[in-house]
C-alpha cells in the first residue's frame, strides 16, 4: 500500500492531458501556416502552368517555321474542304497539325476520301467527306490548351475541338464578308471570300512569308492566348463576347464593312465587373473551334489591350450560345495574372501586361489603314509591315 500510494501521484501526472486553451494556441499556429504557405503554394502553380503555357505557344511557333521551310508560306485561314453536303474552312492549326506531332491524326484528313491539300496557295475548293474529321473533331488537342483555362478540358459542342492559341489579325478587325464579296458556287456551296488583310500574316484564302513581314519577325505578334468559355455564366468578361455593339454588315451580298469602335467596346464593362447587359445585349460563350477558321474562332487583334472586353457586331445571336459573328473584337485573354502570354514571329514567347501602351480607341476598328498602327505600341505589335519596330 506504501509504495501505490507513492506512485499515484507519478501516475495521475503522466495521465494529464492538453488543455483547450494549448489545443486552441496549437490549431490557430496550423491556421497561420496554412494562410502563409497556401497563397505560395498556389503562386507556384501557376507559375508552372504559365511555363507550361509559355513552352506550347513556342512549339506552335516552331512548327509555324517548320511549316514554313516546308511550303515557303505560312498556313493561312479559310482553305476547305467541299462536298455536295458540307462545306468546312478550317484555321491554320489543321496544316500544322504534322509539325505538333499529330501525323496520326493528320493522316486520317488527308486520306483519299478527303483530300486535304496542305500547303495550296490558292483558295481550296479542296473534295472531302466531313465524318473524316470525326478523328479529332471531338477531344481538346492538348498542346493547344493552357493548364491555367479550367475550362478548356471539355468540348465546345459535340463536334469541336477546344484550343486557347490563337492568330495575330494585326490592327484590323476584318469582317467576315467585305467588298471584294463573291460567290463561287462549287458542289452547291457558296464560297464567301473576305478583303486580303495586309495587316496580318494570317489572312483569309491568302498566304504571306518572312518577306511579308516587313517589321522583322521578332517585332510582330503571331499568336497568343484566349479564356475559353466560363461554364456558360453570362455577363463574365474572360470567356464570352458580348454582342450587338458597332454595326452589323448590312448584307452579306452587299460590299458595305461593319463597323466597331473600340471604346465602345470598354464602355460596356459594369461596375461589378461583369457585362453591361442593359439596352437588350447579350453575351455569347466564346468556344474556340481549334479547327474552324470563323470570325470569332482562333483569333485576336492587338487593338484593345490584353483581357480587355470582347464584342461583336451580330444581332443574330441568342443568349450564351456559342456564336460565329460577322465581325469580332477580341482581344487576347487569360487566367494567368496581370496579363497575356505572346508568340512572336521570330518564334521567341513572352508575357505581355495588359497595361501595355494602347490608344485610338474612338477610331473604327474595322477600317484596314496602312502605315504606323493608330493603335498605340500594342497595334504596332501587331502589324506586320506599319514600319515600326518597337517592343514592350
Amino acid at each position: 500500500m506504501y509504495n501505490y500510494l507513492i506512485m499515484f501521484p507519478i501516475w495521475k501526472k503522466l495521465r494529464r492531458a492538453f488543455t483547450l486553451v494549448e489545443l486552441l494556441v496549437v490549431i490557430a499556429i496550423i491556421g497561420i501556416l496554412i494562410a502563409v504557405l497556401l497563397p505560395a503554394v498556389q503562386m507556384a502553380r501557376e507559375a508552372a502552368r504559365r511555363m507550361t503555357c509559355t513552352n506550347q505557344i513556342k512549339q506552335v511557333g516552331l512548327a509555324l517555321h517548320n511549316y514554313h521551310d516546308t511550303h515557303q508560306v505560312f498556313p493561312p485561314f479559310g482553305l476547305m474542304m467541299l462536298n455536295t453536303t458540307s462545306l468546312y474552312r478550317y484555321s491554320p492549326h489543321v496544316p500544322l497539325m504534322p509539325f505538333l506531332e499529330m501525323q496520326n491524326r493528320y493522316s486520317a484528313l488527308t486520306a483519299a476520301t478527303t483530300r486535304v491539300k496542305v500547303g495550296d496557295t490558292s483558295v481550296g475548293n479542296v473534295d472531302g467527306d466531313r465524318t473524316a474529321w470525326s478523328e479529332w473533331f471531338g477531344a481538346p488537342v492538348s498542346i493547344l490548351c493552357c493548364p491555367s483555362d479550367g475550362y478548356n478540358t471539355r468540348k465546345a459542342n459535340s463536334t469541336h475541338g477546344i484550343a486557347n492559341y490563337c492568330f495575330s489579325e494585326g490592327d484590323f478587325m476584318p469582317s467576315f464578308v467585305l467588298d471584294g464579296f463573291a460567290e463561287n458556287a462549287y458542289a452547291g456551296n457558296a464560297v464567301r471570300r473576305n478583303r486580303d488583310n495586309k495587316r496580318s500574316a494570317f489572312p483569309v484564302y491568302k498566304v504571306r512569308n518572312f518577306s511579308s513581314i516587313t517589321d522583322g519577325t521578332s517585332n510582330t505578334v503571331f499568336l497568343s492566348e484566349r479564356c475559353t468559355n466560363n461554364d456558360r455564366l453570362a455577363g463574365m468578361i474572360k470567356g464570352s463576347v458580348i454582342a450587338q455593339i458597332g454595326t452589323d454588315i448590312p448584307s452579306r451580298n452587299g460590299t458595305a464593312n461593319a463597323t466597331m469602335i473600340p471604346q465602345d467596346c470598354l464602355n460596356r464593362v459594369a461596375a461589378n465587373g461583369l457585362y453591361d447587359l442593359s439596352g437588350g445585349k447579350k453575351t455569347a460563350t466564346h468556344d474556340h473551334f481549334f479547327s474552324y477558321w470563323g470570325a470569332i474562332s482562333v483569333k485576336f487583334q492587338t487593338i484593345l489591350p490584353p483581357n480587355s472586353p470582347s464584342c461583336s457586331t451580330s444581332g443574330n445571336i441568342t443568349n450564351r450560345d456559342s456564336a460565329n459573328n460577322e465581325a469580332a473584337l477580341l482581344p487576347p485573354t487569360s487566367y494567368h495574372s496581370g496579363g497575356v502570354n505572346v508568340g512572336w514571329g521570330d518564334a521567341s514567347v513572352s508575357f505581355v501586361s495588359e497595361t501595355i501602351q494602347s490608344e485610338g480607341m474612338s477610331l473604327d476598328a474595322a477600317i484596314e489603314r496602312s502605315g504606323e498602327s493608330v493603335y498605340g505600341v500594342w497595334g504596332a505589335l501587331g502589324s506586320i509591315n506599319g514600319n515600326e519596330s518597337k517592343r514592350p
